[in-house]
């Protein structure tokens, strides 16, 4: 046992030398920039991390004085029982030492707490320094082709002319894919060592967790008529949830991270490499074709899915008719909360698809490709349009249900008034028939926003869709019309075949310039 705690402390060890060393490794100003980066966003994700932890932590030590508060401000004819945080058992009265034992329990929780936030915090730093690692190697890679042709003169259209690089350029870049590499090698290694130094921790926790959250969800069951026990162990349940979801979100970002280098190594020019250049290639693309993760116990992968996968085993379908009333309103509740988070944490990539989709028509300038952009634009616009009609027409006969009882009370009136409902099912703790008027009116604001967020949503979806189709349908078209631009001074025979098969150095020329900007237009669709 204790062998094994000190191979565990030399790993950790490792870990932090290994950091050290990757920042007098990683020295160019992108590399850097990006490592700090990631070191300021776990920071900051530490730190509220520990807010909310010591937040929740607080509540439930505050928890067990609600009797003595309550004593003094409405005291009964006799005390309120007391009770603790954490249930413990001295064989003493706990009355008689309700403070000691109090003291003792914030003390375990205090010092509990500060451990898991400890380890979930160096967890959190190390996950996101390999995440700096994939980035910057995956960002290196991306700009290698413009370091490498940066003295190269472009011509008009903004398309090079010599496809072919030179020596010195091929050698620069040889020198840097094999710099990436190695890199690339250094982030695996650390990868593979803090897999090696909290696999072991991570299963323990992946259990502990999965058995609290039960036990948990059980329990509360049983005290659903004690506030106090209800409040406390919803605050366990969640602390449990939100460090389950820290590491599997910092898994999955590890994942995330390590595979950009694929994409980023695919998305290269490769029609320049040489054959050289090309095997280096193969070899990056071969290595981050499959990420790297982190796996608890070495089986159980890290990741969102596993996540998910953990959340599913609480689900309860004990009550049909509670599932069918509040089913539909917790989907359409999550999918609005779901567009406007999505919105408000991508709102960088969505301005930077605005822009790419102005310059675009500032590229595809040929008369082909402006007609079929503008077609799929028009396509777009009108299907904005009717679905952006249906949807207000299906949601203003939603809206205008709950009237039907007020409608069917004045003119087909019986003894009594008609119950009222409601589009969405709201509980305010007041009469609905009383405060009708005023709950119609919020639940329809409420509606009106989800859809017109929906609807946004949705709509910027479809534009942007449209105009990626619409990119490789000119793309297509173009390539489609290469050889009959290229031969369109060719003489053609009496039978409708060219009396010359063969391409003259010219028209050669054409259709090789021709293809290079189909295949660099296509790459911009790809991005």
């Amino acid at each position: 046992m204790l062998n094994r705690f000190h191979v565990y402390c030399n790993q950790l060890r490792r870990l932090y030398e290994a950091i050290d060393q990757h920042w007098d490794i990683f020295t160019n100003d992108m590399e850097v920039q990006v490592m700090k980066n990631y070191s300021m966003l776990s920071r900051k994700f530490t730190k509220y991390y520990s807010m909310l932890m010591f937040g929740i932590m607080l509540i439930l030590l505050l928890v067990p004085l609600t009797p003595i508060l309550l004593d003094t401000v409405m005291p009964l004819n006799e005390s309120r029982p007391r009770f603790f945080a954490i249930e413990v058992e001295f064989r003493v009265n706990k009355d008689d030492y309700f403070l000691p034992i109090l003291c003792y329990t914030t003390v375990t929780i205090l010092i509990g707490a500060n451990v898991v936030m400890g380890v979930d915090a160096m967890h959190i730093a190390c996950t996101a320094h390999a995440c700096s690692l994939f980035a910057a190697i995956s960002k290196q890679i991306e700009n290698l082709i413009s370091k490498a042709n940066n003295n190269k003169e472009s011509n008009k259209c903004r398309y090079r002319m010599n496809m072919e690089l030179d020596p010195l350029n091929e050698k620069l870049m040889y020198r840097e894919y094999i710099i990436c590499l190695k890199k690339h090698q250094l982030a695996i290694e650390f990868v593979n060592t803090l897999e090696s130094s909290y696999q072991g921790i991570s299963l323990l926790l992946l259990i502990l967790l999965i058995g609290t959250i039960s036990l948990i969800a059980t329990r509360i069951i049983y005290v659903l008529d004690q506030a106090g026990e209800v409040i406390k162990f919803i605050f366990i349940f969640t602390a449990c949830l939100i460090t389950l979801m820290i590491v599997c979100y910092s898994g999955q970002r590890l994942m995330d991270e390590s595979q950009s280098i694929f994409h980023r190594a695919y998305a290269a020019e490769w029609y320049k490499f040489s054959p050289r250049l090309k095997s280096l290639l193969i070899i990056i693309l071969y290595r981050s074709n499959v990420p790297c993760g982190l796996k608890a116990g070495n089986m159980v992968p890290l990741s969102i899915a596993t996540f998910a996968a953990i959340l599913l085993l609480y689900d309860h379908w004990d009550d049909p008719q509670m599932v069918v009333d509040a089913c539909y309103q917790f989907i359409f509740t999550t999918a609005f909360t779901a567009r406007v988070l999505h919105n408000i944490w991508n709102q960088d990539k969505l301005q930077q698809l605005c822009i790419a989709i102005d310059k675009h028509w500032d590229i595809f300038t040929s008369d082909v490709e402006v007609q079929i952009m503008k077609h799929y634009a028009m396509l777009s616009r009108r299907f904005t349009t009717v679905f952006s009609t249906l949807l207000f027409f299906t949601v203003l006969i939603f809206v205008t249900i709950p009237l039907i009882p007020v409608l069917l009370d004045t003119v087909l009136p019986l003894n009594e008034s008609r119950p009222r409902i409601f589009a969405v099912e709201v509980e305010f703790r007041v009469n609905k028939d009383d405060y009708f008027l005023i709950m119609f009116c919020y639940t329809t604001v409420v509606v009106i926003i989800g859809l017109n967020i929906s609807i946004g949503v949705d709509t910027m979806h479809f534009a942007c869709t449209a105009h990626a189709c619409s990119l490789f349908a000119a793309v297509s078209k173009q390539i489609e019309n290469i050889i009959s631009k290229a031969y369109n001074n060719n003489k053609v025979s009496k039978c409708g075949y060219r009396v010359n098969m063969e391409l003259n150095p010219f028209n050669e020329e054409i259709i090789y310039r021709e293809y290079i900007i189909c295949l660099k237009k296509y790459q911009l669709a790809i991005e």
